[in-house]
């Protein structure tokens, strides 16, 4: 691959070139393990959030890095991209939402308001693009800081939800409710469509999570949400797989229906196809666990960490299934 100097202004493109020109073949092949979105007319829009997906959150099995973490080391070797490679570092941490556009400002920025976290985010967009960006409008997407700002990773939807219909335009304030009602769906399908498997470890799996989960769990178990959301993570993982912990959780916080359904889980292996579960055991699981508890008996044991929902591949097909990580199962005394 030619050297071209990497720059603020080409770093998107020759990131995306370095991806398509190692790994041409594997991207087109890994979509059925794409976690993002991938439902548009546009054959180019799918590529392309393949694409980002592929670059941004998909471990390379052979490295255990990804392409991003990759293409960072590809062009550490030059000094002269030092200041630019601790911009390229922020884009390891993903926000994923459905944003309502505040404001547009000077110089192509917006300002967006996530409705999981009510936290504001300036945002930098194309020039060509900033009369779609409306304020009032709903925007889901998926952004990375850059600098001191923010920019958007991926394909964005600016779309409005209502009677059964997907549709661009102003949204009125009656129709807000509808239209969190049907992205909080959308993210939650998301998040339970990460790609998991008997090997998959809990930190792992953990660190796929949306942050407002993690955050979850953390709250769940009493534990400090401060920091970054791997530092959680560490947190959860290191509670969970102490056997003392785990056990007083199970015995202590846990409904006799819970850990009836945790029990049966374990019979089976550890690993049970997420709707036979369901047919004995509800799960009431929405978007913000901390906000809004689970408190049915796969919810519960959900917004624990104790067990993860994902998709995984059986007989050369995906399942959505329960898993109760290996960590905690070879340490269930029950």
């Amino acid at each position: 691959m030619e050297r071209v100097p990497v720059t603020k202004e080409n770093f998107i493109q020759i990131l995306v070139d370095y991806a398509e020109w190692k790994y041409s073949d594997e991207i087109k092949n890994s979509i059925n393990e794409c976690t993002w979105d991938l439902e548009f007319e546009s054959d180019e829009f799918v590529y392309k959030q393949l694409l980002f997906w592929f670059i941004f959150e998909r471990i390379n099995p052979v490295t255990g890095k990804t392409i991003l973490d990759e293409f960072i080391e590809f062009i550490s070797k030059d000094a002269n991209n030092r200041v630019l490679i601790s911009n390229l570092l922020g884009m390891r941490e993903i926000v994923s939402d459905t944003f309502k556009i505040i404001d547009r400002k000077k110089d192509n920025m917006i300002v967006l308001k996530g409705l999981s976290n009510q936290k504001k985010y300036m945002v930098k967009i194309l020039p060509e693009q900033i009369e779609q960006y409306t304020p009032g409008r709903f925007v889901m997407a998926k952004i990375f800081r850059w600098e001191n700002y923010y920019r958007f990773a991926g394909i964005t939807k600016i779309k409005v939800y209502n009677n059964n219909k997907n549709f661009q335009g102003i949204i009125t304030p009656e129709m807000v409710e509808q239209i969190q009602d049907y992205f909080e769906k959308k993210h939650v399908k998301d998040a339970e469509s990460i790609i998991i498997s008997r090997r998959s470890t809990l930190s792992g799996m953990l660190n796929k999570f949306p942050y407002w989960w993690i955050d979850g769990i953390s709250a769940s178990l009493l534990l400090n949400k401060k920091g970054k959301k791997k530092e959680k993570v560490k947190r959860i993982v290191k509670i969970l797989v102490n056997s003392q912990c785990l056990n007083d959780l199970i015995n202590n916080t846990l409904t006799k229906e819970s850990q009836q359904a945790l029990f049966s889980i374990k019979e089976r292996g550890g690993i049970v196809k997420y709707k036979e579960i369901i047919m004995k055991y509800t799960d009431d699981t929405n978007l913000t666990w901390e906000k809004d508890p689970p408190n049915s008996p796969i919810g519960l044991l959900r917004r624990h960490g104790l067990v993860i929902v994902g998709r995984m591949l059986i007989n050369n097909r995906f399942y959505k299934v329960i898993l109760i990580p290996k960590e905690i199962l070879e340490k269930l005394s029950f």
